[in-house]
């Protein structure tokens, strides 16, 4: 996905630091990547994003693995979406107008440059130390021990969020409306949000909490949208079962595995086959019924042989039960069906190198280095590659990756140990000799200024 986490910076500082504690294998606020909810997310807020002049590059969206309510929008051109926000939700249609009036906001310049300035080390440490893969979340490991996890990271306290006042939430949504009108999405779906939403008022809901709501703002927009209440096409722009196949796998990674077995079992909820699949074989991994998970969704691929995000959700499984090869032609089959999808290429080449196979792991750097140049902050990318190089005893690449992993990670020490490590090995007219260079001139100003 191009728009999910490309912003990521890496130089946290040292008072950055100071406000998040590191918990391996907790993954509440942090944010999830996973290439399946990407693609999804993707497909909604780029037709929102042609109506207002940006590209996918200029905004951000961040999952947040979060069970509460809410949405917002913070340093910048980023929006920050809470999981129990997706999973609450009935479509598309209702998300896209969640998001059309975050992208109010960012549009109407809402955000205070004080705010902004104030806020964007905090924003960074949070991108840079607290991404997670679905998987991490459906085995309960820690983000090492899980192939599909990208980065085990920091507790990240969104305890704290830009609040707007009652004039910028009616220019918000009054956007949210002309977007949604253009994009022949009905705005009538924002509506229908706001009263989902204010049922919570009186409860827990962080979004209440950023978006005041009163009957005053749910009757504006209803005069606004008064006379376009209805839109066929709107019906036409998205799949249904590609919204309902996201909630089931988040839900499978958010929910008590009970509550999602009930759920996607009880024959009276009428979930198409492929979403009972996802979510069934995800509380089963979840609850250490791996083997039954395993089961369930190897079968499931003969129904559907092209699917490359059920060979991914496969894939880790697989792996994680220690069915290496099946994991390897299962990554494969994903890989190759997603068109060589960043996200699944870096968990391809993670289970390559994981084989300890010498033509798998050099048929793993090329897929890896590929993938990196999409996700360029993609840490653990970087120390599988410095794994692959190591096994095949090519130290200086070895040391110069392992320095960039530990760079991304704010680790400057180690990064400027491997780096220099790198150049005892790299000719000096490599070009990793002169990032190496780069890591150590920049890690050292910082250590000093430390």
């Amino acid at each position: 996905m191009m728009s999910v986490a490309k912003k990521i910076v890496f130089f946290i500082s040292w008072f950055v630091l100071t406000f998040f504690s590191f918990t391996q294998g907790t993954f509440a606020n942090q944010i999830i990547r996973d290439a399946e909810i990407e693609a999804v997310i993707d497909s909604i807020v780029g037709i929102l994003l042609k109506q207002v002049g940006k590209t996918q590059n200029e905004v951000a969206i961040y999952i947040i693995a979060d069970p509460s309510i809410n949405a917002f929008v913070q340093g910048g051109q980023n929006i920050f979406i809470h999981t129990g926000l997706i999973t609450s939700l009935k479509n598309h249609q209702q998300l896209a107008a969640v998001l059309a009036h975050e992208l109010g906001h960012i549009t109407g310049g809402h955000l205070l440059k004080s705010q902004d300035a104030q806020t964007e080390a905090t924003f960074d440490a949070l991108l840079t130390s607290a991404v997670v893969g679905i998987a991490a979340g459906l085995s309960g490991g820690s983000g090492d021990a899980v192939t599909g996890a990208l980065l085990a990271g920091s507790q990240a306290g969104m305890g704290s969020f830009t609040a707007f006042t009652r004039t910028q939430e009616a220019s918000a949504d009054q956007a949210a409306i002309d977007v949604l009108r253009k994009a022949k999405i009905n705005p009538t779906q924002m509506v229908e949000v706001l009263k989902m939403l204010s049922q919570n008022e009186r409860g827990a809901s962080s979004y209440m909490r950023s978006h005041p709501l009163s009957r005053e703002r749910i009757e504006s927009i209803t005069y606004q949208i008064n006379g376009n209440q209805t839109n066929t096409e709107s019906e036409k722009k998205f799949d249904d079962i590609r919204y309902q196949r996201m909630q089931a796998k988040l839900n499978g990674f958010i929910l008590e595995p009970s509550i999602v077995l009930s759920r996607y079992t009880n024959k009276s909820n009428q979930f198409p086959d492929i979403v009972r699949v996802i979510a069934v074989s995800s509380a089963y991994h979840k609850m250490g019924q791996s083997q039954k998970a395993y089961e369930l969704i190897e079968k499931s691929l003969h129904n559907y042989p092209d699917d490359a995000y059920l060979y991914d959700l496969a894939g880790q499984i697989a792996l994680e039960i220690g069915k290496l090869d099946k994991a390897l032609m299962f990554y494969q089959e994903a890989y190759e069906k997603s068109q060589k999808n960043p996200l699944i290429a870096l968990s391809y080449g993670k289970a390559l190198v994981a084989s300890e196979n010498k033509e798998n792991i050099e048929k793993a750097i090329p897929i890896l280095k590929s993938a990196l140049i999409m996700e360029k902050k993609y840490a653990q990318g970087f120390s599988d590659l410095s794994i692959a190089y190591d096994r095949i005893q090519q130290q200086g690449y070895a040391a110069i990756y392992s320095a960039e992993y530990f760079l991304l990670r704010g680790n400057y020490e180690m990064a400027m140990n491997q780096a220099q490590k790198s150049l005892l090995y790299l000719k000096n007219d490599d070009p990793k000799a002169l990032r190496a260079r780069d890591i150590l001139f920049f890690t050292q100003n910082n250590l000093i200024r430390r």
